[in-house]
């Protein structure tokens, strides 16, 4: 199963996975790491703050490197989703 991870400031919260968390997130980066798919996502609302970006950037070079540099990392910004994103919700 996928996980969500809600980018803060300066910590890294697990988010609950489910279909409302990106709902009304448009001060929020999450970082949704797909084992299944070999995906590392992160979505990045429009008001989101430089310092969450770069950490959300951190978190998945993170997770790609304890993947072994196996998993694809792609950024996506609110209001673009890709419909293979929507589907994981």
């Amino acid at each position: 199963m996928a996980k969500l991870y809600k980018v803060v400031d300066e910590d890294l919260e697990i988010a609950p996975y489910q279909n409302t968390t990106l709902m009304n997130a448009s001060n929020e980066v999450f970082v949704l790491d797909d084992n299944e798919n070999k995906k590392i996502w992160i979505w990045i609302g429009k008001k989101a703050s430089t310092r969450q970006r770069f950490n959300a950037a951190r978190l998945a070079e993170k997770l790609d490197k304890d993947a072994g540099g196996i998993p694809t990392i792609k950024t996506i910004d609110e209001g673009e989703e890709p419909q293979e994103f929507i589907d994981m919700f």
